[in-house]
């Protein structure tokens, strides 16, 4: 994302800002799977007078793959105080896209019937096909509830009330819903996506 006399271009003083927004931003990927916007891209992050990543893969890979500085600015939300809420279900939240693989978490709850499991799974741009199929198949799991929409002022209460919050990705950039699960107390479980060590560390 290229930002011209926006917020953060007053705050650094500078003329272009640059913020990636995930991994494949950095390491090459969105190149190889978009060349026709790639010259645009890199050109984009060239004159860039302040890149932006959101972890220390993103720098090093900005680095290596463009030669790029960046700086790091960590995504970050305030923590309210909280009420302890009965915890009901495991979560998953994201938009219904397959990189995120939301079928992972479906598999999950047909293999565990004797749990609750809710999904707040948006359609995505591009992907009603994709989402049409899935979401006939999650309606058929007993134990699954999915929601396509909750407004966001919501979603917090959603995650209090989570056993755990799950997340299916192959890549991401620093995910929103990890910051809303730690700031709610609600323990991460991922198979791919550890930005900076920061579930096991």
């Amino acid at each position: 994302v290229l930002f011209r006399s926006s917020i953060l271009s007053r705050i650094f003083r500078k003329k272009f800002v640059f913020l990636t927004a995930h991994d494949w931003d950095c390491d090459g990927t969105y190149e190889k799977d978009k060349p026709k916007n790639a010259k645009f891209y890199v050109n984009g992050l060239k004159h860039a007078d302040l890149v932006i990543s959101q972890n220390e893969y993103q720098k090093k890979a900005l680095l290596k793959n463009h030669g790029k500085e960046s700086v790091i600015i960590k995504s970050m939300y305030p923590i309210p105080s909280l009420k302890e809420k009965k915890r009901e279900f495991v979560l998953w939240v994201g938009r219904c896209i397959r990189w995120k693989r939301p079928e992972i978490f479906l598999d999950l709850a047909r293999k565990n019937p004797d749990v609750r499991f809710r999904m707040l799974c948006a359609a995505a741009k591009g992907e009603d096909e994709y989402y049409k199929a899935f979401s006939e198949d999650a309606k058929k799991i007993k134990n699954l509830e999915l929601i396509e929409y909750v407004p966001f002022s919501k979603v917090n209460d959603e995650f209090r009330k989570a056993i755990i919050f799950v997340n299916t990705s192959t890549v991401e950039g620093f995910p929103n819903t990890y910051i809303q699960a730690m700031k709610n107390k609600t323990p991460i479980l991922a198979l791919n996506f550890n930005p900076d060590d920061v579930i096991t560390s």
